[in-house]
């Protein structure tokens, strides 16, 4: 097939989300951007507490980042003023405005290279440090197999070590460990212990697992 042919071919994509179509004009600016390596100036409103809350912040976009599980798309960029990756809902983003050229933007392209191994999903954490995370799981050898090979295609990058006869542990360091527990609370019941490097997942991990056996005392 020759390029003229290409340029003509009708293409289908297996998802369509067709309720972020409003994101559009934005994201059309954000991929300019991206393409020219400029800065940009956004108006984001968080409706993350009880208030609705808007900043405006400048960014060297970077990428695009869509959910697999929900088609949301997020702008994944670097922030100079905090020295760090961030990334943005393109449906909480009203307004873009474009900046000027970002002279070091193919150093920090490479940045976020190496660091995209350690996001389990899209936030690269409020603060510097990693979270590591141990989860050790019973496992019944042979019919039960299914689960590591669960934990080989969902576990993005994890170690997966064999600790004794039906007993395996998953361990792996992210930039955000509270994006795991969703998915690890998939595996109750076959949790033996779970350990990380953040007190905080810890304390939560627990207490949830107390609240959810306090909803079935109720029953």
């Amino acid at each position: 097939m020759d390029s003229q042919e290409t340029d003509n071919e009708i293409f289908l994509v297996k998802h369509g989300y067709y309720g972020f179509t409003l994101e559009d004009e934005i994201l059309s600016v954000l991929l300019k951007a991206i393409r020219q390596q400029r800065m940009v100036r956004l108006v984001n409103r968080s409706n993350k507490t009880t208030r609705t809350m808007e900043e405006t912040i400048s960014i060297v976009p970077m990428q695009i980042f869509v959910s697999t599980r929900t088609g949301r798309r997020f702008l994944c960029g670097y922030q100079p003023q905090t020295r760090r990756f961030s990334t943005r809902r393109l449906d909480q983003i009203q307004k873009v405005t474009l900046l000027e050229t970002y002279e070091d933007y193919d150093f920090f392209k490479v940045k976020l290279k190496n660091n995209l191994p350690f996001c389990f999903g899209v936030s690269f954490g409020a603060d510097h440090e990693m979270d590591t995370i141990r989860l050790t799981l019973s496992v019944r050898e042979g019919p039960e197999d299914y689960i590591i090979h669960r934990l080989e295609r969902e576990g993005r990058g994890g170690t997966i070590t064999r600790v004794e006869p039906n007993v395996w542990a998953y361990e792996i360091t992210v930039f955000d460990g509270n994006e795991l527990m969703p998915w690890i609370k998939t595996f109750i019941g076959r949790i033996l212990s779970f350990e990380s490097s953040n007190p905080f997942l810890r304390r939560k991990f627990y207490h949830d697992l107390k609240e959810m056996a306090g909803m079935y005392d109720l029953i």
